[in-house]
């Protein structure tokens, strides 16, 4: 048992058995719901067998035959018919035939208790079980972005050091060579860690970089990488506020310019 959960553990371990992991622990998560799921149907039996038992002692005048004894001789009994009967350990027609030849009613009796166990009590079990592990998958998906934000973060806080401490500069801003310079050296193992590359560091240079200076913030870099990471269909949007960042800034110069011309104009 030990050598069991210890191997349960190492793959529970291991990013490659990400759909094992989570088979194992919906498995392990779903052992109370269904101790839950099977007294209540240990209830619905045990009623039904009392309704079932109290028919025979009504209808039932003459000594009973072995097949009505071996299948209804008991209460015990009597559930264990009738949970077979419904999860196919025993055809219902067979354990029903014993019992008309004692009175039709006990037809009417089975095709309700069949028909509220099947399409009742197990599809509401089922639905149960499956809104159960749809909202256990989706915790766990929750969980699993977190653990790599969390990682992505801790990265691109190490690449916004390496850029902090490598730059030249007192004003916390770095320049597009400076930084290209930085990202070939020191800051490639980081950009390998969060799956990014050159090119799209320094395109996120060039988008904040709406005025044109040739310099950034260091943190303007970082906080524009996580949003990277962190949420990939907020690119385009990104991309279209610095684009109108940018065009607003040419706008502006181009109306002070005119402005000046204006001026000297009317002087």
């Amino acid at each position: 048992v030990l050598r069991v959960l210890r191997a349960a553990r190492v793959i529970r371990s291991l990013k490659d058995f990400y759909t094992c992991r989570l088979i194992m622990d919906c498995l392990s998560h779903v052992i109370f719901p269904t101790f839950w799921v099977f007294t209540m149907l240990l209830f619905a039996l045990y009623v039904s067998a009392i309704v079932l038992l109290q028919m025979l002692d009504v209808f039932i005048s003459a000594k009973p035959t072995a097949e009505i004894v071996d299948h209804y001789g008991s209460l015990g009994n009597a559930i264990f018919t009738l949970y077979l009967s419904v999860t196919g350990g025993l055809d219902w027609q067979k354990a029903l035939e014993p019992l008309l030849v004692i009175s039709g009613w006990f037809r009417l009796f089975f095709i309700m208790f069949v028909g509220f166990m099947h399409f009742g009590m197990f599809n509401i079990y089922s639905a149960i079980f499956v809104a159960f592990v749809t909202t256990f998958v989706k915790r766990h998906h929750q969980e699993s972005l977190h653990n790599s934000w969390s990682e992505d973060s801790a990265a691109i806080e190490e690449l916004r050091l390496i850029m902090t401490k490598e730059n030249a500069r007192n004003d916390d801003r770095i320049t597009f060579r400076r930084l290209a310079r930085i990202l070939q050296d020191k800051g490639i193992t980081h950009l390998k860690k969060v799956g990014l590359d050159i090119d799209a560091v320094l395109g996120v240079f060039n988008m904040l970089d709406a005025e044109e200076t040739g310099t950034v913030l260091v943190d303007e870099i970082a906080c524009s990488l996580m949003q990277l990471k962190g949420n990939t269909e907020n690119v385009h949007f990104a991309t279209v506020m610095y684009e109108n960042k940018r065009l607003m800034t040419r706008i502006n110069k181009l109306s002070q310019h005119l402005q000046s011309e204006f001026d000297d104009l009317k002087a």
